[in-house]
């Protein structure tokens, strides 16, 4: 899980090939995780904003990979990265998003590159 959260962040500038639902996932849910401790970080530590600061430097850091990591998930499926604008329309954008994100890939080579390997380690 780690290999595959730091990955990411190795990757953060390539927004060309493919990446798996794993390695997507993966990244998403650690850093809910780590957001949440953040926020559960807020209120028992003075003073407060130390940890609202601390908290925009993780999300500025998390921002390119992000970006770059939904590029490939988009890519896996045979989209266009471009489509990752859809989530600047309020409501609608985000579910076709989240349907799209959760979409298995496709099984073979396409467009924009060889089918993604899985981490199983």
């Amino acid at each position: 899980m780690i290999k595959l959260y730091l990955k990411v962040f190795k990757d953060s500038f390539k927004y060309n090939g493919r990446s798996s639902r794993q390695e997507y996932w993966t990244f998403f849910f650690v850093n809910f995780v780590i957001t949440l401790f953040l926020w559960g970080g807020i209120e028992y530590i003075d003073p407060q904003w130390i940890f609202g600061l601390i908290t925009l430097f993780f999300w500025l850091i998390t921002l390119l990979p992000s970006i770059s990591v939904a590029v490939r998930r988009l890519h896996d499926i045979g989209k266009t990265g471009w489509l990752l604008l859809l989530i600047f329309i309020p409501f609608i954008g985000q579910i076709i998003m989240l349907i799209f994100l959760l979409q298995k890939g496709d099984v073979n080579e396409n467009e924009y590159g060889d089918v993604p390997e899985i981490q199983t380690d």
